[in-house]
This record gives C-alpha cells, structure tokens and sequence, in this order.
C-alpha cells in the first residue's frame, strides 16, 4: 500500500473508485475540480492509496497560491464538505501522513480538510451544521415528513399563488440564476461569484448531465432559483438565490419541493442541503423543516501557526458592501474569490 499523485480526469481508476463508494459525492469528481481549476486557476494536487494496481483511496487536493491570502493547500476550495476516502482506516491515515510531510515540502502556510479528520498534528479551525435529506418513499410519504407549518403551508402556498417552476440544463436558465445571485449576495453584503465561475460551472458539470438549474416563475417573471449538482445518488443544494419582491408567493419553497421530487424520481439516495455557520439560525430552520438530518462538520489544518477565522474579517466588511453598486460587487468578486478559496 503506497501513496501516489493521480490526475482524477486521467486516472480511470479514480471515477471507477468512487463509483464503489455510496460516500462519494460530486465534490469528489473530476469534473468539480475542472471547474475550479478553470474558474480560479487553482492546479490539482491529488492524492490515492495503490494497493495491487488498484486505487483504495482517494483525497482531492487543490492549491492556492495567493500574494494576498498565502499558499495552501485545501480539500477542496469552496466546497462545503469533502476529505479522505478509503476503505479502511489504514488508507486514511497514509494519506493524512502524507498531507502533513506534503505541507512542508511544498511550502504550504497550512493544509485544510473539510472534515473531521484524526491525526496527529491537525488542529481545528471551523465548525458548522449540515444537513441531509435521506430519500425513501414516495411523493406523498416525503410530503408527510415536512414541518406542516413551516414548509407543507408554503408549498401550498406556492401551488395555490401559481409560482411555477422549470428544471433546465440550458446556459439561459444559469444566466437567470446568476441575474438572481447578483442580487441576493449584494443584500447580504457579499460579492457574487465572478461569471467565469458559472460558465465552467455550465460546461463541466450541468452540459454534462451532472446538475440542473430550476427556476421558479410568479406571474412570469423568475422569482427564485437553484442550482443543483447530482453524482452518484446524491443531489447537492449548492446554490440559491431570490428576488424579495416576489417571497410571499413561496418561490423558494417551491424550488426545493420540485427538486426533491425529481431526486424521489431518479433513485437518489440523498438530498444535500450542506452545511452553514452556526450563528445562521433562520438557514438552519428551512433546513431542518424539509425533515433533514443535523450533524457537525468540522474543519481541520496542519500549520505551524493557530488557526484563524476569517468570518470575523468578512462580517466587518458586510455592512459596507451592501451600500455599494452591483457593478463595483462585481467587480470585487473577480478580484477577491481566487484569493479566498
């Protein structure tokens, strides 16, 4: 049993592992990590366990390299959960091994898995809520599993003010969803993820029968919508956005229901609503009212220094930016996500 360097989108033999692991999300495919190596420039550093010629384990791994923020190395940059996967705890523990030794010869300020990892040396540096939908039934057993006061009423809702929704795979539907993001990350202070991003977003992953767009219509007009990634019997909630004006007809609401009908559909196994901070108590409650199930995520890192949070840093600057033009927000989020990670 050795560690080696794999390249997942030439290696056959990654895809092949993780067809074999009902854990392995789409965090873990090539494809994700395409597009951020696309959109942000961040080259793979992968790693696997061989044993007989064949992969027992994996760790996607980017890098960092940034004169703003430092070079590092994560698993993996904006993704909210993903860290080793093996078959047995021996193939884990070589492979945090060598992320440890790795960090020093490649002169990494720090190395991060985003999950709980048990290993000498790694230090906690995050914690969070996630949450996951497990599917079984059929519609009207998952139905019965929502909160009737929270989320039956505004699927209801939803259903009776005629909001209607599409599921599409067409690069017009994600330049809706983007329109719509623009607009919620700037009421919440945050700069939206640059175009870029999206496009490779459309082209490795939704083109390719990996994720779809839905988009929720009132009266015409796109009031809500979602962007969702599906691998291997798990549909990931990855992103969300909306138009105020139009929340009383339930839009969002109706995204989700739609979406989780189609994962009953299809034969997924899960619904990911992934994770969120822990001060994120309305968040928290949408997820918990869909039936999901909570537990702790926890980020670790090896460095030679304490951890840092860098919430504390973006929670300072949230207030400023929500008075800024969409343009300049824009802007930011072009200069700043590569940097962030």
């Amino acid at each position: 049993m050795k560690v080696i360097s794999v390249d997942p989108a030439a290696d056959p033999r990654w895809l092949a592992f993780l067809n074999h692991m009902p854990e392995a999300t789409l965090f873990y495919h090539p494809s994700w990590m395409k597009t951020l190596d696309e959109a942000y420039g961040y080259p793979q550093c992968c790693l696997g366990v061989e044993e007989n010629g064949e992969i027992i384990g994996v760790l996607p791994l980017m890098e960092i390299d940034s004169w703003i923020t430092g070079k590092r190395g994560v698993c993996l940059p904006f993704t909210d959960s993903c860290g080793p996967l093996t078959v047995t705890p021996d193939a884990t523990a070589l492979l945090l091994d060598t992320l440890a030794s790795d960090r020093r010869r490649r002169g990494w300020k720090y190395a991060e898995v985003r999950t709980r990892a048990d290993h000498p040396g790694a230090r906690q540096t995050a914690e969070y809520k996630y949450h996951r939908l497990m599917v079984s039934g059929d519609v009207q057993s998952m139905f019965s599993r929502l909160n009737k006061k929270r989320t039956q009423w505004s699927i209801q809702k939803a259903e009776s003010s005629r909001v209607v929704v599409e599921r599409r795979t067409d690069r017009e539907a994600l330049d809706e969803f983007v329109r719509l993001n623009d607009l919620t990350r700037r009421k919440h202070g945050i700069p939206p993820q640059p175009r870029r991003f999206f496009e490779s977003l459309h082209r490795h992953i939704i083109a390719q029968g990996l994720g779809f767009v839905n988009l929720a219509t009132v009266d015409g007009v796109v009031a809500a919508g979602s962007v969702w990634l599906a691998f291997n019997r798990t549909l990931i909630h990855k992103y969300s956005a909306s138009d105020v004006r139009y929340l009383k007809a339930c839009p969002n609401h109706a995204v989700v229901w739609d979406a989780i009908k189609w994962a009953i559909a299809n034969a997924m196994a899960v619904v990911d609503f992934g994770r969120s901070d822990l001060e994120g108590e309305g968040l928290i409650k949408f997820k918990q009212s869909w039936g999901s199930e909570e537990s702790d995520l926890t980020y670790v890192r090896w460095s030679d220094s304490a951890p840092r949070q860098g919430q504390d840093v973006m929670h300072s600057v949230e207030k400023a930016l929500r008075h800024m033009p969409l343009p300049i927000l824009r802007l930011a989020g072009r200069v700043m996500y590569r940097h962030i990670g």
